[in-house]
């Protein structure tokens, strides 16, 4: 099952590309220069203030929720990339699960904040021996603009997945062949703010959260199983990922569902992750990090 509205920054989006990341790249290096590495906890008090949060309309994005007792498939899978192929992975415990939410940089008092419809859940996997591409890129958000990072060693599988809450006593939901992610550590990202928004599921919410430094980028991918099974699409559509923290310990207990694994009893905790829709720019062998004229390659 596939969801176009999530695909929220087209792909004319390339013809600009350049120039965009010529005049944020210049801004992230200046913002970067002045800055340590280490530093104090973000606070409230440290986010972006409300008069600087423009609009109320929702941005389509995914939050993620920590589980407890997730299962260990011990599975070997062909995971294939639009940008770095075919990495033959071993998929391992099932740690989070993501699922679509509709994020508001301010709640309108007049109105009631609302989830998606319809609803996509993804339950994540670590992967062992994923590949390490170690190359640099440029993303770009809705939100947070453009910055660089590097793309390293790919230690998350996700794929989609059907919930049932137990605490509601939901029926079995339909079975979902979704769409699977193969997501890579994020290191050297350019410092950004931290932000807070509300964000409102099917289930949780609306929910204020502080979001944090990038962490991750996923990528929509092609699983492969021994038994010849496929799911997925390499499309190239990808989702950067940013830490996240919530004042709020959901302790759901749930079923989830996917088409390939049996069906997992986990504990749904607080949320700690929220991934944005991103065009990616990858930038190729820039000697010494010297990023006034990239050379771009727009996916």
């Amino acid at each position: 099952m596939r969801i176009p509205a999530l695909r929220l920054l087209p792909r004319s989006l390339t013809l600009l590309a350049a120039a965009a990341v010529l005049a944020a790249l210049g801004l992230g290096a200046a913002l970067g220069a002045g800055r340590s590495e280490a530093r104090q906890a973000p606070t409230p008090s440290d986010a972006v203030p409300p008069d600087a949060q423009v609009g109320t309309a929702p941005t389509l994005v995914f939050q993620c929720f920590p589980l407890d007792a997730g299962d260990d498939p011990k599975m070997v899978v062909g995971l294939t990339t639009k940008n770095w192929g075919l990495d033959i992975v071993g998929v391992r415990k099932s740690d989070r699960m993501c699922e679509s939410a509709n994020k508001y940089r301010v709640v309108d008092p007049t109105t009631q904040p609302l989830p998606p419809d319809p609803t996509l859940v993804m339950q994540c996997y670590v992967i062992q021996k994923g590949i390490d591409p170690d190359d640099p890129v440029a993303l770009i958000t809705k939100n947070f603009g453009t910055h660089t990072a590097t793309v390293r060693r790919a230690t998350r599988m996700c794929e989609g997945a059907s919930k049932q809450r137990l605490d509601k006593n939901e029926p079995p939901p339909p079975a979902v062949s979704g769409p699977v992610w193969q997501c890579f550590d994020l290191q050297q990202a350019t410092p950004m703010p931290p932000g807070l928004f509300f964000l409102v599921t099917r289930n949780f919410g609306p929910e204020r959260v502080l979001v944090l430094k990038p962490v991750l980028m996923c990528e929509e991918a092609m699983k492969q199983t021994a038994a010849g099974n496929v799911l997925g699409h390499a499309s190239g559509l990808v989702y950067e990922c940013f830490q996240a923290e919530s004042n709020t310990n959901h302790a759901v207990p749930a079923i989830l569902d996917t088409a390939n694994f049996a069906p997992d009893a986990v504990r749904i905790r607080r949320a700690n992750m929220m991934c944005e829709p991103a065009q990616k720019i990858r930038l190729f062998d820039i000697p010494g990090l010297n990023l006034v004229a990239p050379a771009a390659s727009p996916d």
